[in-house]
């Protein structure tokens, strides 16, 4: 598998991922061979174009239960599969995150206690 490149980057806005490159989304198209389909607005709830990160390296569709694979050849195709086979393992890729995104998680991580609905002065 050659290494990733600006042209294979997905942009994570939970819970759907975009390809970067032509703005469209992940999707399972038939629960089997996931695709590259024209995005769903958020409030539309397509659970088919709905993903989560699970346990640092697993893309796992909300709709399937299943999780992203890929087929170890030269071109890849990415399949979906029963999470406890799966072979690849994916990466959070940050790219740039304004200043005060960084600084309200950090924050939020130090003091959780100032983020809850029951805070008072």
């Amino acid at each position: 598998m050659g290494s990733c490149s600006k042209r294979e980057l997905f942009m994570w806005d939970p819970p759907m991922l975009t390809h970067k490159r032509t703005g469209l989304c992940l999707d399972v198209n038939d629960l089997k061979t996931p695709i590259l389909y024209p995005c769903y607005k958020q409030e539309v709830m397509n659970a088919k174009q709905h993903w989560r990160h699970v346990d640092g390296h697993f893309i796992q569709s909300l709709s399937t239960q299943k999780c992203l694979d890929y087929l170890g050849r030269e071109t890849v195709r990415v399949v979906s599969a029963a999470c406890d086979r799966v072979e690849a393992r994916w990466e959070e890729y940050r790219g740039f995150e304004p200043i005060e995104t960084t600084l309200f998680k950090q924050q939020k991580r130090e003091m959780p206690h100032l983020f809850t609905e029951t805070y008072t002065k």
